[in-house]
C-alpha cells in the first residue's frame, strides 16, 4: 500500500482508473507491484527481496463485536431508529461511562470488527454494529457534550459519521486520527461528522444536522 516497502504495511489489489487507467501495468507505477516466487514458497517484492508476504493475525478487542447489525443514519420518526434506554440516556448526559444498551431485547451498539483499520494513513477506524453480546462485556462509552468516546486496547476513538456524508442510511464508525492527523480527532477542521446530541426521547443525532 502506498508503495512504503516497508515492514508492518499492508497490501491491497489496484487497478487504474480514469487518467490512470492504462497505468495499472505501467513501469512508472509499479514500484509496488511486482513480485517474486521465492524457493522457500514465501512472496516478496521484486524491490527488496529481504522482505515477503506475512499474515497479521487479528488483535482481540477487549470487548465483543457486534456483528448483527449496522449503525445508520435514519430519520428519528422512522421505525428504525434505535433509542437508548432511559438509564444509559441519563449516564451519558451526565458525563458517566456506560454501555450503549437500546431499548427491547438486550440490543448493543459495539465495534463491528476487532482489529482497527487504516484509511489513507491518517485514519484508524472500525465500523459500528448492533449486536447482542454478554451485557458484562458490552463497549462502554462516554459523552462529553460533543464527542462520543471509547477507549480500548487501540486507544481513544470517537463515533464519526463515515466521510462526514450527513445522509439518511450512511453508516457510523469509530475514529481517531494516526500520524500526521493524531492531534486531529477532535479538531475542529476534522469533526463535522463527529459532534451529536442526546435527544430526550433516547435518539442520538448530528449536531451539523
Amino acid at each position: 500500500s502506498m508503495w512504503k516497502i516497508e515492514e508492518n504495511n499492508h497490501l491491497v489489489l489496484v487497478k487504474g482508473i480514469n487518467a490512470k487507467k492504462r497505468n495499472t501495468k505501467n513501469e512508472g507505477d509499479n514500484k509496488g507491484r511486482k513480485f517474486q516466487i521465492n524457493d522457500d514458497g514465501t512472496i516478496s517484492p521484486k524491490c527488496n527481496s529481504s522482505l515477503c508476504l506475512g499474515a497479521s493475525l487479528p488483535v482481540r478487542a477487549s470487548f465483543p463485536t457486534c456483528e448483527k447489525g449496522t449503525l445508520r443514519l435514519v430519520q428519528r420518526s422512522s421505525l428504525q431508529a434505535v433509542r437508548l434506554t432511559a438509564p444509559v440516556a441519563s449516564n451519558l448526559k451526565s458525563g458517566q461511562t456506560t454501555s450503549l444498551n437500546l431499548m427491547g431485547s438486550g440490543t448493543y451498539v459495539g465495534p463491528k470488527w476487532n482489529q482497527p483499520r487504516e484509511a489513507w494513513a491518517q485514519w484508524s477506524y472500525i465500523d459500528l454494529g448492533i449486536g447482542h453480546p454478554n451485557p458484562n462485556e458490552a463497549m462502554q462509552v462516554r459523552y462529553d457534550g460533543d464527542f462520543i468516546c471509547w477507549t480500548d486496547v487501540h486507544g481513544e476513538y470517537v463515533f464519526d459519521i463515515s466521510m462526514w456524508k450527513i445522509e439518511e442510511n450512511n453508516h457510523l464508525v469509530l475514529v481517531k486520527g494516526i500520524n500526521a492527523k493524531k492531534r486531529n480527532t477532535k479538531n475542529e477542521g476534522d469533526n463535522k461528522g463527529r459532534k451529536f446530541q442526546i435527544n430526550d426521547d433516547g435518539t442520538i443525532s448530528p449536531k451539523c444536522n
